[in-house]
C-alpha cells in the first residue's frame, strides 16, 4: 500500500533520532525521511478543532443498584 513506504520512511528515520519528546517532534522526522520528494506535513493546534459541550455524565448506566439494566454494547451516542 501507499501509505506503508511513508512508514517504512518514518520507522527508519526514527532509528537514527530516537529523541522524540512530544507530538511536535514527529514533523521534521515525517519530512526528512525521505530526501527526493519530502513529504507535506501540517501541524493542527487545538483551534482548528469544534468547541465541544463540557457537560459530561458521571455514568451511562440505566439504574444504580445491582439487577438494574446496564449498558453492554454500545454503537454511537446521538444528542
Amino acid at each position: 500500500m501507499k501509505v506503508d513506504s511513508g512508514h517504512s520512511a518514518t520507522e527508519k528515520m526514527l532509528e537514527k533520532v530516537r529523541q522524540v519528546v512530544v507530538p511536535a517532534d514527529y514533523l521534521p522526522i515525517i519530512q526528512s525521511s525521505r530526501v527526493n520528494k519530502p513529504y507535506h506535513t501540517y501541524y493542527l493546534s487545538q483551534d482548528i478543532f469544534v468547541q465541544i459541550d463540557t457537560d459530561y455524565h458521571d455514568s451511562i448506566r440505566l439504574g444504580g443498584k445491582t439487577g438494574d439494566p446496564c449498558v453492554n454494547e454500545v454503537v454511537a451516542f446521538l444528542e
